[in-house]
């Protein structure tokens, strides 16, 4: 469910705990020495590392997929749904967060706010 939801930052931190663990001793509940940084092993594979993923990155990008499906396929089940519940305007980008949201519109919510920093919100053509 992780194109759907937007991953608590407390769960993240566990996954990312138990991959460092279970790469470094071979078990998920057990300490290890790590032999190299994890940093380094989040590399991609060109640059000298393992090509581990940044997890909270990935979320997010999964996250944007679903908002680019919403906005490519607007006549879709799931984009009617969401349409007529959070923006009844058709316009996911001036969206808003009402207090009864779902969980599932809060996380792409947040992810919209995080995406409109890097989006150019004139002269597109939908």
């Amino acid at each position: 469910m992780i194109y759907c939801y937007l991953l608590p930052d407390c769960l993240v931190q566990d996954l990312v705990i138990g991959m460092q663990r279970y790469w470094w001793s071979g078990d998920a509940n057990k300490r290890g020495w790590p032999m190299v940084a994890w940093k380094t092993m989040c590399k991609p594979k060109r640059e000298g590392g393992l090509g581990f993923r940044d997890l909270y990155s990935f979320n997010l990008a999964l996250l944007g997929k679903q908002f680019w499906c919403f906005i490519k396929e607007p006549d879709s089940l799931v984009a009617s749904v969401f349409r007529a519940k959070y923006f009844p305007n058709g316009d996911i980008l001036h969206a808003t967060l009402k207090d009864m949201s779902s969980f599932a519109w809060k996380g792409l919510y947040r992810t919209l706010q995080d995406l409109k920093g890097c989006l150019f919100l004139e002269k597109w053509c939908w």
